[in-house]
């Protein structure tokens, strides 16, 4: 018999686990005063009640009296079974320290506690079910191994948190073995914890709705797929997750996303994705995918990084995406952002303090009324790109220059606060500057075009560093075609008709208005010329 000794000090606490067939022996150390030899006064001898096998103990200073913890060992017992039936109603801890094989159904009622040992387990026979109804305690280690369709059912007291290594998965096993482990895990509908490593996976997940996932950190944990599913990971209602990345051996050009996100109210925080064709899509597909919070995202090596779109009748409306980053890649026509409605409504999605880091495009928006706040636009080619069905997008105030493609503007609107630049014509729009130099360069002989669209009269600002480049006109882009100047600068003209680079005066800038809809702006001034317009018109029919 061994012989577990339990040395106690005065004004310390200590538990003493005590197991089947083994025994206690507590021995008074020598401390300081005159009871230096005594727990509350008593000899070791004098301790009630006697110390016993099988049971916790607790004393401590300042107390006269023994706490006791009834523990039951399951190797008491033939089996797993045997053990529950044994407890009947009894507030009871079963410890597991080894495996115990199941072979019917069983039900663990709600007064016993199962406290699996590191190496203790149930191995469940297939088409049999362990339903736990009582608490589980364990630590990140598996406690669940089954046959076929052997599984075990948590009832809704029995733990809040779990583990996937509960069912076997671990950063060491294979992508089958984990797969199956997550699998087992989703089922239970509880929150999951996902410890630190990389956790190779070959099975698309689907997540239930309403639980959460939570990782140490998107450098920590890593979910890494590796199967030939159409995504990696999906959401669709009520989920939560954060501290984990999404990856895959680099493949961008097979249609795989690593996170779809296909419904609503769903959080995702700190969440990395990388190596695929699209990082996250958030897709509407005969439903609406709106409400959702993205907050701190980073992503690199994917084609398109973050995608918004709608199918069969469906919308993607309302989203927010909170800082975070967009890296993406080099490839030619990639995108960070990628708003594609086709004939879908994509509107009120909000951008706030997005760090944008493309090596190709930045944004491509063919949605309605989507915004972006004090995003940063950083080593990207093209920043912002708008489709023939967007209107009524804005840029709010960009960090760092921003580059839009201007002959994509169509019926949206920039407001600068700092520099932003419009490359190509303008095919029309709205852009309100409020520095100089955000805006548009016209080179020497040449034209730049802006199709107002609804805003077909009313008054046009155009300035420039230089006071002669300025003026303020009223103007009419329909059928009428008039063109007035207001104020003009000392080497401002004014006209109506189609501009081509050489039409005007040499040495002026010529503002025209024409019934194609289009205002043109010419410049003959010798040299590049930096501009900003701002339309003042209410919006007609």
């Amino acid at each position: 018999m061994s012989i577990i000794s339990a040395n106690i000090i005065a004004k310390e606490t200590i538990k003493v686990d005590v197991v089947a067939k083994e025994a206690v022996k507590v021995n008074i150390m020598a401390g300081v005063g005159r009871d230096a030899d005594k727990l509350d006064g008593k000899h070791a001898s004098e301790l009630e009640p006697a110390i016993t096998e099988g049971t916790v103990y607790q004393c401590w200073k300042g107390n006269k009296s023994w706490q006791t913890t009834p523990y039951v060992d399951v190797r008491d017992y033939a089996s797993f079974s045997v053990a529950i039936d044994a407890i009947g109603a009894s507030e009871k801890t079963l410890l597991i320290p080894n495996e115990q094989a199941v072979a019917a159904d069983k039900t663990v009622p709600a007064n016993v506690t199962l406290k699996f040992l590191q190496g203790g387990s149930l191995n469940i026979a297939t088409t049999k079910t362990v339903t736990i109804n009582g608490h589980v305690e364990a630590g990140p280690y598996q406690i669940f191994k089954w046959a076929g369709t052997g599984a075990v059912a948590l009832g809704a007291s029995a733990v809040k948190e779990i583990y996937p290594e509960w069912w076997g998965a671990s950063p060491s096993a294979s992508a089958a073995v984990n797969s199956l482990g997550f699998i087992a895990a989703l089922d239970q509908d509880k929150k999951i914890l996902i410890s630190e490593g990389t956790y190779s996976y070959d099975t698309s997940l689907d997540v239930p709705n309403d639980i959460c996932i939570e990782g140490l950190g998107g450098f920590k944990t890593i979910l890494s797929y590796t199967g030939a599913g159409d995504y990696g990971l999906k959401i669709t209602q009520g989920t939560t997750l954060s501290g984990f990345r999404v990856s895959q051996s680099v493949n961008r050009t097979t249609e795989r996303d690593g996170i779809r996100l296909s419904g609503s109210l769903n959080i995702l925080k700190d969440v990395k994705v990388y190596g695929f064709k699209t990082g996250i899509r958030l897709v509407g597909d005969g439903v609406g995918c709106a409400y959702n919070y993205l907050y701190n995202l980073g992503f690199w090596g994917n084609f398109y990084d973050l995608v918004y779109s709608a199918l069969n009748d469906g919308w993607c409306n309302e989203n927010q995406v909170f800082g975070g980053y967009v890296v993406g890649c080099a490839d030619a026509s990639s995108y960070g952002i990628y708003i594609n409605s086709a004939t879908n409504p994509i509107n009120g999605n909000r951008f706030f303090g997005v760090n944008i880091e493309c090596g190709q495009k930045g944004v491509y928006c063919d949605g309605w009324y989507n915004e972006w706040h004090g995003c940063r636009h950083e080593n990207v080619l093209t920043d912002f790109g708008f489709g023939t069905n967007s209107k009524g997008n804005a840029i709010y105030s960009s960090i760092a220059p921003t580059v839009v493609d201007a002959s994509t503007l169509q019926q949206n609107l920039i407001i600068a606060g700092l520099t932003t630049k419009l490359a190509g014509n303008v095919e029309s729009g709205e852009i309100f500057s409020f520095r100089n130099k955000s805006g548009f360069s016209i080179a020497d002989d040449d034209v730049y075009s802006v199709s107002p669209n609804s805003v077909v009269a009313g008054i046009l600002c155009i300035s420039s560093e230089l006071t002669g480049n300025s003026c303020i006109v009223n103007y009419s882009a329909d059928a009428s075609a008039q063109m007035t100047g207001l104020v003009l600068g000392a080497n401002v003209n004014v006209t109506t008709g189609i501009l081509t680079g050489t039409t005007g005066t040499d040495g002026k800038i010529t503002v025209s208005a024409h019934t194609d809809g289009k205002i043109y702006v010419e410049n003959r001034r010798g040299g590049t010329v930096y501009l900003s317009v701002v339309f003042l018109a209410g919006y007609g029919p």
